[in-house]
């Protein structure tokens, strides 16, 4: 996985180097016309988090979230466009922290379950005009994924004691295709939607990834935006079986918001 981890890097240096976003800009421009977008999400949360064989539901929302659980999260979204040619990079990182019940056969018991995520997506997209108003770029790369999950049960069960925290963490690199549209409405106001989809059961990656964003885009100035919208975002991942189960399956989704500036 070393290997994995210096071609996202690379990846991250060509981006914050030599690259931008998709906001409108000329395609014939000879320019790098490069965009970050740190934005805050604020999602409500529906997965399965299984540890060593034991599974702990996790079902909130983004109100249970705020008063039940710490949670720690960080999202930035970078593109850089010359002329037709974009590269794309995206990073998520949330770490969170929450109670629980671990099922096992009949038996139920309350549990800590600690969950540390992060996403590095890079790809390369190609755009073109599909009429007067709307852009289309497809887009190709890679999805790095990082998930460490724990759960410590407070009461013995599938033959661990109480008080016996269960976990590991894995990373995988894994092929990524995708799509983004810019709609414009106004002079100033655009309406973007991106989705992708990961995975496909390729080597350890997971079975899939997929997600979707949608967001209006208020230009205030010639270098600054701000954009609202909603995100969804669902993994199917899973390695190991019986005792030796490890996954995630599931889904977050929520509001977005974010500011765009333009270097």
């Amino acid at each position: 996985m070393q290997n994995a981890i210096k071609v996202i890097l690379t990846g991250v240096m060509l981006v914050f180097l030599t690259s931008s976003a998709f906001c409108g800009d000329s395609p014939e421009s000879d320019e790098w016309d490069i965009y970050i977008t740190p934005y805050f999400w604020a999602p409500s949360l529906d997965f399965d988090s299984t540890v060593s064989g034991q599974t702990a539901p996790i079902d909130l929302s983004f109100s249970d979230v705020l008063d039940d659980f710490d949670v720690f999260g960080l999202s930035a979204h970078t593109e850089a466009w010359k002329g037709r040619l974009g590269f794309i990079f995206n990073g998520d990182y949330i770490d969170l922290d929450t109670d629980a019940s671990v099922k096992s056969g009949p038996v139920a018991v309350n549990a800590d379950v600690d969950i540390t995520d992060t996403t590095i997506d890079f790809g390369i997209a190609y755009r073109f005009d599909a009429s007067e108003k709307i852009q289309i770029a497809p887009y190709g790369g890679l999805r790095y994924h990082y998930l460490k999950q724990e759960i410590k049960v407070k009461a013995a069960i599938g033959g661990h004691p109480a008080g016996t925290t269960l976990g590991t963490s894995y990373d995988w690199l894994e092929p990524l295709v995708g799509i983004k549209m810019a709609l414009g409405l106004t002079d100033n106001l655009s309406f973007l939607v991106k989705g992708d989809a990961s995975g496909f059961g390729v080597g350890s990656a997971s079975d899939l990834t997929w997600n979707v964003w949608a967001a209006f885009d208020y230009k205030f100035s010639e270098k600054h935006s701000l954009k609202l919208g909603y995100r969804y975002y669902d993994m199917d991942y899973s390695r190991g079986n019986g005792a030796e189960e490890f996954g995630f399956d599931g889904s977050e989704q929520g509001p977005i918001i974010g500011f765009t500036f333009k270097l």
